[in-house]
């Protein structure tokens, strides 16, 4: 199953999709070529409580704060 993602940062709003199965760390190396920063400065969020690097997401509205 595909997900689609919209991520926010300042004034930019990045619209993505990726598989149900991917991590987080994954998805934070793509935010990385998109937004040139790097997965450690970055932190994903579903419904303000921290996402693990190491967890799958599932199907999860994320949010993205840097």
């Amino acid at each position: 199953m595909c997900l689609f993602l919209m991520i926010g940062r300042h004034k930019t709003t990045v619209f993505m999709d990726a598989k149900e199965s991917s991590t987080v760390f994954e998805q934070k190396r793509i935010v990385e070529g998109i937004l040139k920063r790097p997965p450690d400065k970055q932190r994903l969020y579903k419904d303000d409580q921290l996402l693990d690097d190491d967890g799958i997401r599932g199907p999860a509205r994320l949010s993205c704060r840097m």
